[in-house]
């Protein structure tokens, strides 16, 4: 049995000021925690390969590997500063200790971080769902499972998925620190994290559902889904050129860093383009999870941009790309590039599984329709110069 889940984001306005604020409360009242770990040779061997030790690894290490609350090496570092870490019932505050022994008794006691509960939040989410027109620029709650504790949430793009060390740096709000006023905390039975935490990441600058979990149990299964390539998603592109006709379906199985990787495609629409010769639209269905390889497979293997891109992959794509000149500055506005399915396998023999999808964003289409109606209308990018020009 399949789930199925149509969100229209249309239709899943943000919710009112009342039900934001009880959200943000409801979190902050759960006041962290504490986690406990027994290590075991299997969770040094993992932080070890994670931070390329052959032999001894720090104690910060191993919390970043073992716990999810902490995602980065600065964030451990902060988190022993600050006392929250005993070793066999101890507290240890040096980034200079060293690991602790399979057996071992590990625990953090767990804190809210004070920019994701900071008074303004509620503001801060309102100001930016009022800001955007587009649906799909929208954070939005698309899926909650509070029983679990797990939701899937609408990431616009222009945010990062969750913290990293330079928004840890510069306290920039991610899209992980909006999260406490959109999913509610999960119902007694589950350890709740101490907020709600983003379970794989999107492209800082490309949208769609983004799986969250809000419980401890949860993240681990979700975890493991995703570490198992049980989760699937599929996107919508367009690209800079052509591939095949439309309905076309095909294959990219070309590694990236030495790595497989495969990529499923069907060409969905092909269109006139007075800047490339064509565009194509595209349904995507990454079959592994490697960095960007949606944008690196269509640009460094089959020389096909999406349109937007970065100078680097644009620049990539030209020892493949045929057709009028490439520009390799980046255009206007966002990516071209937009998830818009995911399906999550059941979390336990109760449920079945569940498929989050989102409507493509308009302007998908809207950029075809421009770009053959500019076509038909006589507009030609000249081949010397760059510029658009019309012809007779």
């Amino acid at each position: 049995m399949v789930s199925f889940v149509t969100a229209w984001l249309g239709t899943a306005r943000g919710t009112g000021r009342t039900a934001v604020a009880s959200l943000a409360s409801q979190w902050a009242a759960l006041g962290g925690g504490r986690r406990s770990a027994v290590i075991s040779t299997a969770d040094l061997d993992a932080a070890r390969h994670a931070f390329g030790r052959r032999n001894q690894i720090y104690l910060f290490q191993l919390l970043a590997t073992i716990f999810e609350e902490i995602p980065t090496k600065s964030a451990a570092r902060s988190a022993l500063r600050e006392g929250r870490v005993r070793l066999n019932g101890s507290v240890v505050t040096s980034s200079t200790t060293w690991a602790a022994e399979p057996g071992d008794s590990l625990s953090l006691d767990q804190r809210t971080s004070k920019l994701e509960m900071s008074d303004d939040l509620e503001k801060r989410l309102r100001s930016w769902n009022e800001r955007k027109k587009r649906e799909e620029a929208q954070i939005r709650l698309l899926h909650s499972d509070d029983e679990r504790g797990w939701a899937v949430v609408n990431k616009p793009a222009g945010l990062d998925s969750a913290p990293w060390a330079e928004s840890h740096s510069n306290k920039r709000f991610t899209f992980q620190s909006y999260l406490p006023t959109v999913v509610p905390p999960p119902r007694t039975g589950c350890t709740p994290c101490p907020g709600p935490r983003v379970c794989h990441r999107l492209d800082f600058r490309v949208a769609g559902p983004l799986v969250v979990a809000t419980s401890v149990e949860a993240m681990r299964k979700l975890k493991e889904f995703f570490a198992r390539r049980k989760v699937e998603k599929e996107y919508r592109a367009i690209v800079c050129g052509t591939l095949a006709d439309e309905e076309t379906e095909f294959t990219i199985q070309e590694p990236l860093d030495g790595k497989a990787c495969r990529t499923d495609v069907k060409v969905l629409k092909v269109v006139r383009c007075p800047h490339f010769g064509r565009l194509s639209m595209l349904a995507l269905w990454p079959r592994t999870g490697r960095y960007r390889q949606l944008r690196r497979h269509l640009a460094e293997v089959l020389g096909r941009p999406i349109v937007n891109e970065d100078e680097g992959l644009l620049r990539a794509a030209l020892k493949h790309w045929q057709g009028p000149p490439l520009q390799v500055s980046r255009g206007r506005g966002n990516l071209f590039l937009q998830a818009i399915q995911v399906t999550v396998p059941p979390l336990d023999n109760s449920m079945d599984r569940v498929t989050v999808r989102v409507a493509p964003s308009d302007r998908f289409e809207e950029l075809l329709s421009q770009s053959q109606d500019a076509w038909s209308r006589g507009w030609r990018t000249d081949e010397t110069t760059g510029r658009s020009i019309r012809l007779g």
